[in-house]
């Protein structure tokens, strides 16, 4: 049975991966945006760029892949603290999972048909002017193809970053500063970011994004943070345990925090 050391020491380092898959992901895909071109021109970059728009899949899998571990261990780490918040927090925390992990299997697929076009635009033509024109016919039907595709990538990645990563930031926040499990400025760090992060949804143009930016900022800070302190110090002990309240056995287990290995 893991001990409850190992698990604290396991999500430490698992928050600061999430906050680099999270950066990584971000960095590499905003190159692939379709806010500021047709969907043509989005396609056409990524059969440009083939080998940047799979960095940015991968990346994406593995936060969704980091997410459901940290899940699990953040849960494990926290229940002792507040059972019902804890699980909560792992649930958005595996709908964040499963938006990233959708997003980088849509792009799987966008990819395919980049690739598609790119084979198209290459193939020999004898009539240099009709087969330009075919081409290009050909090009934007594929495109056209796509679009939903895209659609569905850009979606679910938007959603993860300013839905679900949010939720599960404010839920542990409320969970650090009930409990004590971290210092309470630790908690009162995400519940301040995870409130700006969903500014995103703001409908005023221009101040929604600008908070979101700060919130996004001040959550990787806090993984960033959380991580190291869960891997020099842990958690404290739960407030039930310390009125003498019986705990299961994995509860009972040494805290990083009290019990240093």
């Amino acid at each position: 049975m893991l001990t409850q050391n190992t698990i604290e020491r396991t999500c430490g380092v698992l928050l600061i991966a999430l906050a680099v898959a999270v950066v990584a992901t971000a960095a590499i895909g905003s190159q692939f945006e379709t806010y500021d071109k047709s969907f043509d021109e989005a396609l056409q970059k990524v059969a440009d760029n083939p080998g940047l728009f799979k960095l940015s899949l991968v990346s994406s899998f593995v936060a969704g892949l980091v997410a459901v571990a940290l899940a699990c261990t953040m849960y494990l780490a926290y229940r002792g603290h507040g059972k019902p918040m804890a699980l909560l927090g792992a649930v958005w925390l595996l709908a964040f999972s499963a938006a990233m992990v959708g997003a980088s299997v849509a792009g799987s697929a966008v990819l395919h048909m980049a690739d598609h076009i790119e084979k198209v635009v290459g193939a020999d033509t004898h009539n240099v002017a009709a087969g330009a024109q075919a081409v290009g016919a050909m090009a934007h039907n594929i495109a056209v193809s796509a679009r939903p595709v895209h659609i569905l990538r850009e979606s679910s990645g938007i959603v993860a970053i300013t839905v679900f990563l949010p939720l599960a930031t404010l839920t542990f926040g409320v969970l650090i500063v009930a409990s004590r499990a971290v210092p309470g400025w630790l908690g009162w760090l995400a519940v301040v970011a995870g409130a700006a992060m969903l500014a995103f949804w703001v409908p005023v143009v221009g101040v929604g994004w600008a908070i979101f930016l700060l919130g996004t900022l001040l959550a990787l800070i806090w993984l960033v943070v959380l991580g190291g302190w869960m891997l020099v110090r842990g958690t404290n002990e739960p407030r039930t345990q310390q009125r003498g309240v019986p705990m299961t056995p994995l509860d009972t287990a040494p805290s990083g925090a009290q019990h240093p290995a």
